[in-house]
């Protein structure tokens, strides 16, 4: 089975959901297959893995009864109390983002990731900077040719890696934004 098959399974299965709550979860299994994808898995081994578009419409379909139950009970308790929660909620997340995560962490790790990408970008250009440095001084020396050639092979593999490891950290800056927005999301 392929992603459309799969998809078209788990919509067909999902029709007692409300079209929000099941295109929300089936944008959440197309964010999947991407994920998947990039880490070079066919839509097959992610189905594989995955289950039963039956099965996971089962859940799904029982998860979201149970959240109804539990929704008009909190409802009816506080409807006013969701506004403020609401600013708390906002007011704590700007807080641990700006304080916390975004500036010193997310910041600095994307900082080294880019100094990275950049310096092993440069040493696979070394072979180029070893030839303009012998037509410049009219002087030729095979160890420094050999040891830019080594160094624009490492840097090639270097690149590679840092490349996959930017795509990690796009997945993992993503979740947390998610996060975020469900924090925000389940507060209103």
């Amino acid at each position: 089975m392929n992603k459309a098959q799969f998809l078209t399974q788990l919509k067909n299965h999902l029709q007692e959901i409300p079209e929000k709550d099941r295109n929300e979860l089936i944008e959440d299994y197309v964010s999947h297959f991407e994920f998947g994808m990039q880490d070079g898995k066919s839509e097959e081994d992610i189905v594989r893995e995955l289950g039963s578009p039956e099965e996971l419409a089962f859940d799904a379909i029982n998860e979201f009864k149970r959240t109804q139950e539990v929704t008009p009970k909190i409802a009816v308790k506080a409807p006013s109390s969701k506004t403020p929660r609401t600013i708390f909620s906002i007011i704590g997340l700007f807080l641990l983002n700006f304080v916390c995560a975004v500036i010193p962490l997310f910041l600095s790790i994307w900082a080294a990731w880019l100094s990275l990408f950049v310096a092993f970008a440069i040493g696979v250009l070394s072979p180029v900077a070893a030839i303009i440095d012998f037509s410049l001084y009219s002087y030729f020396s095979p160890s420094k040719l050999f040891a830019s050639l080594v160094m624009s092979g490492i840097s090639i593999f270097a690149v590679y890696g840092v490349v996959y490891i930017g795509k990690f950290l796009a997945r993992v800056t993503m979740s947390y934004i998610k996060w975020n927005m469900k924090i925000i999301k389940g507060a209103e």
